[in-house]
């Protein structure tokens, strides 16, 4: 029993030909344009052959289509064995069809399959309306659900062990609330199945994705390419001095007196060749290094102390501070895209209190995020910027009040950078309480 593929880019072909020649059993193949024809066994038998042309390339083959059969659309063809004549397979339409060969007084019929493999995408939650590919469709976005299904006809055939390389970052599912950002990653099963389920989080010119699937013993391998848009996002940081308030009972991160020390300015907006709107948000994460001696010689730190944790809401700007994906009470607050900037700020403190404390201190790190929601039905977040910063000091509680050590007073904030690494944490920074050191 033979069964070889032809070798094209969307259609293969199948041939499986078993033959009794006289008292003698004989065998042959289509491999690709080459052909291990069927033989008959003795001079003295007669057979037919005919040669075939599979996408204008010849080859030959001792067999013709069954009368019976409605595909290929071709008369049978009778040769004298000098293997001279044509036939043209329509091998560019997919379908299940019966062909014969004769050898002596022996005929048996064989199967004939041209099958074809097309990946297909559909849009909308929950959507099983998959469409082939269109310039537009090809065209999506980081964040954007994918949702593809590799079609194989005619569908009477057995397709079995599914394999899908999308290729680049990707993830299955990413939440966000108060007290979690979850990024759940795909998984080995994820990627078998006629289906596949996913999202981007990075931007590529091309991107190939390739479904391998076995049909009967034989391998076979469809891929389409896609381009994933990249947003266009600035991000502009100004970071003020570490001192004490004017009141000089809290030490702070501040610019110009009291006013906030750290400011961000970021603006989000859609490629050329995407329509829609989409929107974006900021998502502050922080590990702080909060710890204080009471006057008794007690030692506290933060009830978060070095721990990577929401700052305080999500989204960390603009309000309101909700969950995405969304709930009955509301979804987390956003900007348009768009070419207008938009601002927000940060003052981290330390206060000084009680009266009694000996020595308070910290050294606390950020990462921001500039978030980027796309449109489209069961979108999500995908981060385009982080900055990473800093703010630390130690003061000592003395005759004449608080003081700050020069050496161990420091700011610093890195440029932004491009990330596709979504922030994620299992617990919010408030409530704040100081806990006891063992």
């Amino acid at each position: 029993m033979w069964s070889v593929p032809f070798t094209s880019i969307d259609v293969a072909g199948e041939f499986e030909v078993v033959v009794q020649c006289g008292n003698s059993w004989c065998t042959g193949a289509i491999i690709v344009v080459e052909v291990d024809h069927i033989e008959a066994n003795g001079s003295d038998q007669t057979y037919q052959t005919v040669a075939v042309a599979v996408n204008d390339l010849p080859v030959k083959l001792q067999a013709f289509p069954y009368p019976a059969g409605d595909w290929p659309d071709a008369e049978p063809v009778w040769s004298d064995g000098s293997n001279g004549d044509t036939l043209i397979v329509p091998t560019d339409t997919p379908g299940d069809s019966k062909w014969e060969v004769t050898c002596g007084a022996s005929s048996k019929w064989v199967r004939v399959i041209v099958v074809k493999l097309e990946i297909k995408r559909a849009i909308g939650a929950g959507s099983v309306d998959y469409a082939s590919l269109t310039d537009t469709t090809r065209n999506v976005l980081p964040g954007q659900r994918m949702n593809l299904k590799l079609e194989v006809t005619p569908d009477n055939v057995s397709a079995t062990d599914w394999y899908w390389d999308p290729g680049g970052t990707m993830f299955k599912d990413y939440t966000a609330n108060q007290t979690q950002g979850v990024l759940t990653e795909m998984t080995p099963l994820g990627f078998t199945g006629p289906t596949i389920q996913y999202y981007w989080a990075d931007p590529a010119i091309l991107r190939y994705v390739t479904c391998q699937v076995y049909i009967g013993s034989h391998l076979f391998q469809s891929t389409e390419t896609f381009h994933v848009l990249k947003p266009t996002c600035t991000l502009t940081i100004t970071q003020g001095t570490t001192g004490l308030n004017v009141a000089g009972n809290t030490v702070g991160l501040y610019s110009a007196g009291d006013n906030p020390g750290m400011t961000y300015t970021a603006t989000v907006g859609m490629p050329v060749g995407m329509g829609g709107q989409g929107g974006w948000n900021f998502v502050q994460l922080v590990n702080d290094g909060l710890a204080r001696t009471l006057g008794d010689g007690t030692g506290q730190v933060g009830n978060h102390y070095h721990q990577w944790v929401l700052d305080t809401t999500y989204p960390y700007d603009p309000l309101p501070a909700a969950a995405y994906p969304g709930t009955a009470a509301g979804t987390a607050g956003s900007y348009p895209t768009g070419a207008d900037p938009h601002t927000t700020d940060d003052t981290p403190i330390a206060e000084l209190t009680p009266a009694t404390l000996q020595k308070e201190g910290t050294h606390d790190f950020f990462h921001t995020y500039v978030m980027f929601l796309p449109p489209g039905d069961d979108s999500r977040y995908v981060p385009l910027r982080v900055v990473d910063w800093d703010w630390g000091f130690i003061a000592t509680n003395g005759a004449s009040g608080w003081s700050l050590l020069a050496s161990w007073t420091t700011q610093s904030v890195s440029p932004s950078t491009e990330t596709t690494t979504h922030p994620q944490w299992t617990a919010n920074w408030k409530p704040f309480a100081w806990v006891n050191v063992p």
